[in-house]
């Protein structure tokens, strides 16, 4: 029996928001990384007794690493749509008991137990197989209309959280050591 329905109307913004859920959910390391370089190359470009070309070099390095988190994903969704030779797809999401199946560029039944990570961010919920794999969903096409329900029942049969992704301007230190743990 079907529990929920819900669907995503592919255009540029939903590719792009795709990638950058992926890239915060699967590589806040990375992010990290980028951050902790563009800040030591900007330290250095201040306060380093180096040519004065070399500091500017550092200073626009460093800056452009610290504001271009987002740089990454976008150049991937780029990428992708690109190469896509077709139209976007309209999938549908459909949640039943024991299984939830994808359509709209063919059909593909999936086990709860396979998702690895399932966020919320704005007004859309994915659902992630992978890195490079998930179901996403406009929070505004599920039916029935009821997202608390929706997320309880989708996080009982996955046995996962809901995750939000935060900015690294608003990570707390524990959430810092855990991800770093991993």
């Amino acid at each position: 029996m079907k529990r929920f329905q819900g669907q995503i109307e592919h255009n540029r913004e939903t590719i792009t928001l795709l990638f950058k859920v992926a890239y915060d959910t699967f590589e806040m390391k990375r992010i990290l990384i980028r951050l902790t370089i563009g800040v030591i190359m900007v330290i250095l470009g201040l306060f380093g007794e180096l040519n004065q070309v070399i500091q500017g070099i550092l200073l626009m390095t460093g800056a452009w690493l610290i504001v271009s988190r987002d740089f990454p994903p976008k150049v991937r969704a780029d990428r992708t749509l690109e190469e896509r030779k077709q139209p976007l797809p309209i999938l549908v999401s459909t949640f039943y008991e024991d299984r939830m199946e994808l359509s709209g560029e063919g059909r593909m039944s999936l086990r709860y137990r396979d998702f690895q990570h399932i966020v919320e961010e704005n007004d859309y919920f994915f659902l992630f197989l992978h890195k490079n794999s998930a179901c996403m969903i406009d929070s505004k096409t599920l039916e029935p209309d009821s997202l608390e329900e929706f997320k309880d029942f989708v996080s009982r049969k996955t046995n996962l959280q809901w995750q939000k992704n935060t900015s690294w301007f608003n990570m707390s230190l524990k959430e810092l050591l855990q991800l770093l743990k991993q």
